[in-house]
């Protein structure tokens, strides 16, 4: 059997080996190779021979108030704009794959941030409306909890500093361009609750991933504030990855229809930050409630012995007299 045949199909360990492994059998054609290699890794391979090179290819300055070719050859080449909805949830998703194989590999932490210019029909031009992708490897954090507050501060800096005006910016090209998507407003996409928690849930279970929303200025610190340093864990959404949501998108949707789609996906989003506040809120009010119950047990135990107390002392009173 061929060297790249021994390759496991869903191998997980990344090695040199294994690396050059799989792009032999890549460069050969090895029909068994293929044959055993899932859709989705083989779009990964795709994404990743396509953007190699992208970061030193000297093709980042472009003029002021105009688009970036590559993002308007990708609008214009698409038929379905879904289509180039879910290629940027692969890009992500891949992208958050390497760097935790890298943090593995080095035994290290990197934080990536990820905000897009444009907002979903109907947003608020507002910090609140601002949506920042997080990866952070989740074994750190579980570890040392305080880390989820400085993480929380990074993102929300990253908002305030960054993000409204990649926001701004985009807003400014769109307007010069008349971009048609943003003559779609026919409905507004609520934003979030301000009372956010402060370090997300993971967007899947036992993922790296994480959504943080931009909240006002001043509003992290006063959670911060109130939590007395102790972040509370929320649960993970079930049903709520990149991969999944892509998933529940028909892929033959109406191209007249994408910005209502993309629409609905961002109010889900709105939509579960406000149940993670809830969550919250619950689970302050279940610690305060056994506070409480364990305060009135601690009075019940007092109060049998001091009653018993009070009789003997009455008994003594009643004898002398």
């Amino acid at each position: 059997m061929s060297a790249q045949r021994s390759i496991p199909p869903e191998c997980v360990v990344l090695t040199p080996a294994r690396v050059r492994a799989v792009s032999d059998a890549i460069v050969k054609g090895d029909h068994d190779f293929f044959a055993h290699s899932t859709r989705e890794k083989l779009r990964a391979a795709a994404i990743g021979y396509l953007a190699h090179g992208a970061r030193n290819n000297n093709f980042h300055s472009i003029k002021n108030n105009v688009f970036h070719p590559e993002y308007v050859t990708a609008c214009q080449e698409v038929f379905n704009k879904l289509d180039l909805w879910r290629m940027r949830q692969y890009i992500a998703e891949l992208h958050h794959d390497t760097v935790t194989k890298l943090d593995w590999l080095n035994m290290g932490f990197t934080l990536t941030m990820l905000v897009t210019g444009g907002l979903p029909p109907g947003s608020q031009k507002s910090i609140e409306s601002l949506k920042i992708n997080v990866y952070v490897p989740p074994g750190f954090v579980e570890e040392d909890p305080s880390l989820k507050v400085a993480v929380a501060k990074l993102v929300q800096q990253f908002a305030e500093s960054i993000g409204v005006k990649v926001m701004n910016h985009y807003d400014r090209v769109a307007g010069a361009a008349e971009w048609p998507l943003l003559l779609v407003k026919d409905s507004e996409v609520e934003a979030p609750s301000h009372d956010l928690p402060i370090f997300p849930p993971p967007t899947s279970p036992n993922s790296s991933t994480y959504v943080f929303w931009g909240q006002p200025i001043g509003q992290l610190d006063k959670l911060i504030a109130a939590s007395n340093g102790h972040v509370s864990a929320a649960s993970p959404r079930p049903m709520d990855n990149m991969a999944s949501r892509a998933k529940l998108l028909h892929p033959w949707s109406s191209n007249s229809r994408t910005p209502k789609i993309v629409q609905y996906l961002e109010t889900i989003d709105h939509l579960t930050s406000k149940n993670q506040a809830l969550e919250r809120q619950v689970q302050d009010l279940l610690e305060e409630v056994t506070s409480l119950c364990a305060a009135e047990e601690h009075c019940k135990e007092y109060s049998i012995p001091h009653k018993q107390l009070m009789a003997h002392q009455n008994r003594q009173s009643h004898h002398f007299c």
